[in-house]
């Protein structure tokens, strides 16, 4: 089983906003993370945090992008799922 989703509360964060993070390294190639990552970055102004997160502050201008990003956070968890590395 792999974590790659995370949420932080904003007692948690240090901009006092809660955020949302997804985390690369454990993926493999074949769970095709540069895409999973292109079309997270498309669908949200996510901020590279390192070589492997994606952070996305849950402001009021960004709030809106969650419900865009659900969707694909379902399609890389079946993804995931499905790579026998993760089984």
């Amino acid at each position: 089983m792999t974590s790659f989703a995370y949420g932080v509360s904003a007692e948690s964060a240090n901009d006092g906003n809660a955020h949302l993070q997804f985390f690369f390294r454990e993926f493999s190639s074949a769970d095709n993370p540069q895409t999973i990552r292109d079309q997270l970055l498309e669908a949200a102004p996510f901020k590279a945090s390192g070589q492997y997160t994606l952070d996305l502050a849950l402001d009021s201008e960004n709030i809106g992008y969650a419900n865009r990003v659900l969707p694909l956070l379902w399609d890389a968890a079946a993804t995931v799922s499905q790579t026998p590395s993760h089984q």
